[in-house]
């Protein structure tokens, strides 16, 4: 049987085949209402593979607050969404630079180990 892709996420929310949790949290539509919103945010806190508490913090907001999002209890206003939107851009684009340093250090093993 041939090899199949590994799509486990890793602790970085990245899976192992080139696709990307961060990727597609960016890239579907912005949830508005209740449920949704909070599946979102939910999603987006365990594709940073960060608590609550941890998610809080790094977005500058009460860790009950993100309880409240989670469980549907407060909808999610604009300028939280835009926030978090932010913090997830700022991690992908993170991410794809020590993605791209990694290449490169292999790429230079495997220059060092031809000669």
């Amino acid at each position: 049987m041939p090899d199949q892709p590994d799509t486990t996420p890793a602790r970085t929310g990245r899976i192992s085949n080139g696709h990307d949790a961060l990727d597609h949290l960016l890239t579907a539509p912005l949830p508005t209402e209740g449920q949704a919103q909070a599946d979102w945010i939910r999603s987006a806190r365990r594709a940073l593979d960060l608590t609550q508490v941890e998610f809080a913090e790094q977005i500058g907001v009460s860790k009950g607050l993100v309880e409240r999002w989670e469980g549907c209890a407060t909808r999610v206003k604009k300028p939280y969404l835009f926030l978090v939107i932010s913090f997830l851009r700022d991690e992908a684009r993170k991410q794809a630079e020590e993605a791209e340093r990694k290449a490169e250090r292999m790429a230079g093993l495997a220059e060092g180990g031809e000669r």
